[in-house]
């Protein structure tokens, strides 16, 4: 009935401006996560003092501050404007990212940065994740049901596309500041780059179309929230989410810092393999978005997780001397993947749950895969200081701490691939 529903606000003209306008907002986000993830937030921490094992805890606070995701569905009241709401979370959460990128300018000692780099990075990543669930189940009720795959797709290829340009353009000039023994001039342009871009999103926020939030089921309060684990079918979902949080956080938060370490990348090239993984993401994913339109998003799902498990496994081969192939490989495969296992991961629980519930679920699957992300992540930072401790060989060839970590990870993939097989194919589709 709720399918209905959407399906008719899709159809309205205030239908097609939203849509585009959630393309648009999506792409700026995205751009402002580029700068705060990844090579470019492991760069600002350690060029300040921030040790290398830190930098993957830090890193994995983004993982765990999902748990606040829990909290969406009653951060307003049902029958309330999710406008507002969603407009004045996105207002501070953008605001907090700029200061991270202000920091470096104030002659203050490392530990105190280090203090501060916590506090913004945690409070920053509260605030997306408050907004988050309810602001994607807003915008997806203006996409008709039986277009979720194909609209998914149009949206991330403009996001990716965009982010090829950006991504370069801010790694080449904070590789040229950096030449130049000028840091904090690199960061202050990363900082106003976030600040225009932020003034934009607020807008595209503010022209999107309200709808009423009986239909969309939010504002039941925490405690209901969590009644959607009664769900016999959420559960299997949400194991899901646990498995893939796993293999991606126990290796992932890492990598940036064996970029710019280990195998001694550039900012320029980090940049480019990331344009790489952008231009095959945004090559296959109209044709993983047809798939989950046409044979359901498990079917999508389980091509996506088999790609990421060979992206892993590049990783476990890679080292300094064949580095540049194998991250380029990594990143290819790792494209492949990313066109369907984020959106897979959200839109399938549109195939399985009531759109009443779907918030919530969000919510919760948010909430409970990023707290076990973030201890798979503790865990992994644990071992990767003992093992960078020792010296490491396999037939006298020395073994780096993330090709180990990166085993892991495609064990874990391997099995996320089965359980979607054997698992989720038992699973029963609402009607």
């Amino acid at each position: 009935m709720t399918d209905m529903i959407t399906d008719v606000l899709a159809d309205e003209g205030k239908g097609k401006r939203t849509r585009l306008l959630f393309i648009v907002e999506a792409a700026l986000e995205y751009f402002v996560q580029i700068l705060v993830t990844g090579a470019f937030l492991a760069t600002l921490l350690s060029r300040n003092g921030v040790p290398d094992w830190l930098v993957g805890i830090l890193s994995s606070f983004i993982s765990l501050t999902c748990v606040f995701q829990i909290f969406s569905a009653s951060v307003v009241r049902r029958g309330s404007i999710v406008k507002k709401t969603a407009f004045f979370l996105v207002l501070a959460n953008e605001v907090l990212f700029v200061l991270l990128y202000v920091i470096p300018i104030f002659k203050i000692p490392s530990a105190v940065k280090c203090v501060l780099f916590v506090i913004l990075i945690f409070s920053a990543y509260v605030l997306y994740n408050l907004v988050s669930p309810l602001k994607f189940s807003w915008y997806m009720l203006f996409v008709k049901s039986d277009q979720r795959g194909s609209f998914t797709a149009k949206k991330e290829i403009v996001s990716l596309v965009g982010g090829i340009a950006f991504s370069f353009a801010m790694g080449s000039v904070s590789d040229y500041y950096t030449a130049r023994g000028e840091d904090n001039t690199a960061f202050l342009i990363s900082a106003l780059a976030i600040f225009v871009i932020s003034l934009v999103h607020l807008l595209t926020v503010a022209l999107t179309s309200e709808h009423s939030l009986e239909v969309s089921g939010v504002g039941n309060g925490f405690f209901s929230s969590l009644k959607v684990l009664a769900n016999k079918t959420v559960l299997p979902l949400i194991a899901l989410e646990i498995l893939w949080k796993c293999a991606s956080q126990i290796s992932n938060p890492f990598y940036g810092i064996y970029q710019t370490s280990e195998l001694g990348f550039t900012l320029t090239f980090v940049s480019f393999l990331a344009m790489t993984q952008s231009v095959v993401r945004a090559s296959v994913s109209m044709l993983m978005g047809k798939i989950a339109d046409r044979f359901g998003w498990r079917v999508n799902l389980i091509i996506c997780f088999g790609a990421v498990t060979v992206g892993y496994i590049t990783m476990v081969l890679c080292t300094p001397e064949n580095g540049r192939l194998m991250y380029l490989l990594h990143n290819i495969f790792n494209g492949i993947a990313m066109a369907g296992i984020n959106g897979g991961l959200m839109n399938i629980y549109f195939d399985y749950v009531p759109a009443a519930e779907r918030t919530a679920t969000l919510g919760v699957k948010a909430a409970i895969g990023g707290v076990c992300g973030f201890i798979a992540t503790s865990l992994a930072s644990v071992a990767l200081a003992r093992m960078q401790s020792v010296e490491m060989s396999i037939a006298g060839m020395p073994v780096y701490a993330q090709q180990v970590l990166s085993l892991v990870s495609t064990v874990l993939c391997l099995i996320a691939t089965l359980y979607v097989v054997f698992v989720i194919k038992r699973l029963k589709k609402i009607d």
